[in-house]
């Protein structure tokens, strides 16, 4: 269910709680931001050490039509 929703009383009318309702949304902004540096951090960390793992070049006998079917099926994969 709704266990961990947060319920804000705020009037319309009066103005009342809406302060609280922008500093909850800016809480929750905030907390998403610094998820998605994190895996950003993450991920450029992890290219990284792919890239040094791989070495320079390209994979010999890979035909150009594999190459673009790994890159699309990779791309699907990561929902881009």
């Amino acid at each position: 269910g709704l266990a961990k929703v947060q319920v804000l009383g705020v009037s319309a009318v009066k103005g009342t709680g809406v302060d609280k309702v922008r500093s909850a949304i800016r809480s929750v902004v905030v907390q998403r931001q610094a998820i998605s540096q994190r895996l950003a951090a993450d991920v450029s960390r992890a290219s990284g050490q792919l890239r040094e793992a791989a070495g320079v070049g390209e994979a010999a006998g890979v035909r150009p039509t594999s190459r673009s079917r790994l890159t699309d099926e990779l791309a699907a994969a990561a929902n881009v």
